[in-house]
Parts: structure tokens; C-alpha cells; sequence
């Protein structure tokens, strides 16, 4: 099962002031159009809507690769290995004994550049980023994995589930099965507490700031899509309305509906692969 194209920002090429001044106009008309009337859930929707048309227009971006690529791989060498294979369709055609020793002696470079190129990446590129880019470390890492990591066809409710949309369906429908559904309408009184009340929530401005600006910039976004760079970068521009949202989110009693959702991975446990009782969510 291979993955579907990823859309990776380039955050180095961003017009940062642009993103700095629109997001503050963002944050001027959030509160000009009267979030206290409206639900937790339209106004994180609000926010979200600014963050995401602000990113998309004033940073870069790709997307991934469908296949494999090797970053000791530079452009150079593409281009040895493209004469390479060149050579082998002409000397496979021709069967010219000339183009076939061409083909060998370019072969051969190609495989000694590779070699040296892969030997220098390895010790003087991967080795140091453990430290100084563990991001890069670790991807390399997951990159060179040989076991499948995907999951098997399931069997559930006596059906198989080939595709993957069906096999969400099937660990969704075991995952959900496992918890509790609380009936909050019938809560035991535990009677008078010996412990004291804890005092009301408060959630300050600067609070909010604060966190905004510890969040690892290396960990990948959630199901709202919101880049944690953005959020990191710009804490002080988004802090205010993060600042209503939550204070009403607290007020209320409710979230908004993205707070509710999670990329969620069914880990095997042990016994029957094909059985989706098997498989453990991880969060």
C-alpha cells in the first residue's frame, strides 16, 4: 500500500511579513464580527479558514514523491545513470562489442559513484544530523525498513476488507466497539468532598502565547491541517483568538468538531492478523 502524495511547505521561502500582516487583519476581523455570538465550533472554523488561505497563499509548496528517492542521489549522478542506461539500450540493440564496453566502463563508474556518494552521506551528512536533525535521521531510518508496515486484508463480520477505505471501516467499527458509552444522566452523588474545590480555570493571554511558541515545529499537523510551524512562528498574531476560543470553549462545555477527531493507527497486538480484534489504537 503505498502512500498518497503529501503537501510538504517550504517555510525557508515564505514572505513572512505578508503572513505577519495578514494574520493580524485576520485577527482584526475575528473580533469585529462578533465571535460571542456565534458557537465555539464557527469560530474555530473562522480561524482555521484564516491560518489555512494565509498559508497556502504566502507559502511555497510540493508535493511528495509517490516512489522512493535517495538523497545521496544528486542531479549529476541522475545523469551518469541516465548515459548508462542509454548505452545498454544502444549495445542491446546493435550488439556492437564497442557500445557493450562502454556500457560496462559507464556501468562501472556509476556503481563507484554511488558507492562514494552513499559512503558520504552516511558519515559526514546522516551521522551528525542525529544530533543536530533527528527528523532527517529517523526519516532515513523508516525509509530503509524491509517489513510491511501496511495492514493485511481483514475479515469482519465474515466480509474481507482488501481496500483500504474498508479496513479503516473495519478497526474503526472493533475500536469504537471496545469504549465505554458513559450515561451522563444518571451520575452517582458521592456526597460532600473532604478535599476543597479547585479553584476556576483561568487562561491567560500570555499562557497561550507561551505554548504556542513550545510546539516542535518537526511534528507533522492533525486532522485541521494547521502547519505547526504557523502556529509556532506566529504565536503572538493568533494567540487573541485562540485565547476567545478556548476561554468560550471552557464557558460552554463544548469543542469544536476537528478537536474531536484524531489520526488514529492500528497497531497488531498478536494472534490472527486478518482479525481486526487483533489490532491496538494508537493515537
Amino acid at each position: 500500500m503505498s502512500k498518497p502524495p503529501r503537501k510538504i511547505y517550504n517555510f525557508k521561502k515564505a514572505a513572512t511579513q505578508s503572513i505577519k500582516e495578514t494574520l493580524e487583519a485576520n485577527s482584526r476581523d475575528f473580533f469585529l464580527n462578533e465571535p460571542m455570538n456565534k458557537s465555539v465550533n464557527e469560530n474555530w472554523t473562522t480561524f482555521k479558514n484564516y491560518v489555512l488561505n494565509t498559508t497556502e497563499k504566502y507559502v511555497p509548496h510540493h508535493f511528495s514523491k509517490g516512489k522512493q528517492s535517495h538523497p545521496w542521489i544528486d542531479h549529476s549522478i541522475v545523469k551518469q545513470m541516465r548515459k548508462r542506461d542509454k548505452l545498454y539500450s544502444a549495445a542491446k540493440k546493435t550488439k556492437s562489442k564497442r557500445l557493450w564496453a562502454s556500457y560496462k566502463k559507464q556501468r562501472n563508474n556509476v556503481t563507484a559513484t554511488l558507492r562514494q556518494s552513499y559512503t558520504h552521506y552516511m558519515e559526514e551528512v546522516l551521522g551528525p544530523s542525529l544530533e543536530t536533525s533527528p527528523k532527517r535521521f529517523w526519516s532515513f531510518i523508516r525509509s530503509q525498513r524491509k517489513d510491511a508496515v501496511s495492514i493485511p486484508t481483514l475479515i469482519s463480520d465474515g466480509e474481507t476488507c482488501v481496500s483500504d477505505l474498508s479496513k479503516a471501516e473495519a478497526l474503526n467499527k472493533q475500536f469504537s466497539s471496545v469504549f465505554t458509552d458513559e450515561n451522563l444522566s444518571a451520575i452517582p452523588n458521592k456526597g460532600h468532598s473532604a478535599f476543597s474545590s479547585i479553584q476556576d480555570l483561568d487562561i491567560e493571554l500570555q499562557g497561550v502565547i507561551k505554548q504556542l511558541t513550545q510546539i516542535n515545529i518537526n511534528k507533522a499537523g492533525g486532522p485541521d491541517s494547521i502547519p505547526a510551524r504557523i502556529l509556532h512562528d506566529y504565536a503572538t498574531e493568533l494567540a487573541p483568538m485562540l485565547h476567545f476560543i478556548f476561554r468560550q470553549s471552557y464557558a460552554t462545555g463544548t469543542l469544536p468538531d476537528d478537536w474531536r477527531k484524531a489520526f488514529v493507527t492500528g497497531i497488531y497486538k498478536k494472534g490472527v492478523k486478518s482479525s481486526p480484534e487483533n489490532y491496538r489504537p494508537i493515537v
